[in-house]
């Protein structure tokens, strides 16, 4: 694969068995020459702060935050060198690599092997197309960027980042393009598409209204309305239980026009944004 947009660097020759790829929107996970392979606990946490930044330098003082947020120990640069060197070894000598930078480390990386690159430049390239008004182009590059969420944003890191600005940021990244592509979608004659992709960032992002809404409104493109009507309920459950507050005005509007049996109307979800 190619460097999209010039937002990654190119990637670099490997040979196949020596080929690593860190796949972090889901379960972090390394595979070398297609294996999975072990990292202990400390070192994930570490791979996962360097992967969210990747291509960047992480500061020494972050890192320790991350890995001892209360109470980090007197040997800490000793610890941490130990951990970077297990984590050195699952990756070899291919396009991936930890490199310390002078007051802390970077993780070297293209977008063919790490797909948090390769997320951003498929958002990218179909933020675009979209520009042009290329809408049909613009849906397939959102739904494979889409498509590279296999779950919670690293799992498996024992939430540990589940706060960090730049996972933060990286899930509302995936929010907004989920809306887009949604949107287009159903202009594309994809209302399908929009309902799955819709239903798998709402159960990641439980308590977020805009999805919610607008994957009421996808439910009843396809005739679901029953099923738009329990996605509000459940929706209005979690923001008592949990944040003590009703539902918003928009979500609650598509509420009461699924209720009186109309189509919701347009709104833009995202700015900027097409809506059916």
């Amino acid at each position: 694969m190619t460097a999209l947009l010039g937002l990654v660097p190119e990637p670099v020759a490997v040979p196949e068995d020596d080929f690593v790829r860190v796949t972090a929107l889901g379960t972090l996970t390394v595979r070398h020459a297609g294996e999975v392979v072990r990292i202990p606990a400390q070192s994930r946490w570490l791979l996962g702060l360097l992967a969210l930044r990747a291509n960047s330098v992480v500061a020494l003082d972050e890192i320790v935050a991350v890995i001892w947020p209360a109470d980090p120990p007197r040997a800490y640069r000793e610890r941490l060198h130990t951990y970077v060197a297990r984590l050195r070894r699952p990756l070899g000598s291919g396009a991936v690599n930890v490199q310390w930078c002078g007051n802390g480390y970077e993780l070297a990386a293209g977008a063919d092997s790490l797909d948090v690159l390769e997320f951003a430049a498929y958002a990218a390239t179909g933020d675009a197309k979209l520009a042009v008004g290329n809408r049909m182009d613009a849906a397939h590059w959102y739904g494979r960027a889409l498509d590279l969420w296999k779950g919670q944003l690293l799992g498996g890191t024992d939430g540990r980042l589940d706060n960090h600005p730049e996972a933060v940021q990286l899930s509302r990244h995936r929010v907004t393009t989920c809306l887009r592509f949604a949107d287009l979608a159903a202009r594309c004659g994809l209302q399908q598409r929009a309902v799955d992709a819709l239903s798998a960032v709402c159960h990641a992002e439980p308590l977020d209204e805009a999805v919610h809404g607008r994957l009421m409104s996808a439910l009843a493109d396809v005739g679901r309305r029953a099923d738009a009507l329990t996605v509000f309920h459940g929706l209005r459950a979690r923001l008592v239980d949990e944040l003590g507050v009703e539902p918003g005005a928009e979500v609650t509007q598509v509420f009461r026009e699924l209720l009186d049996g109309r189509p919701p109307r347009g709104r833009a979800w995202v700015r900027g944004t097409p809506f059916q």
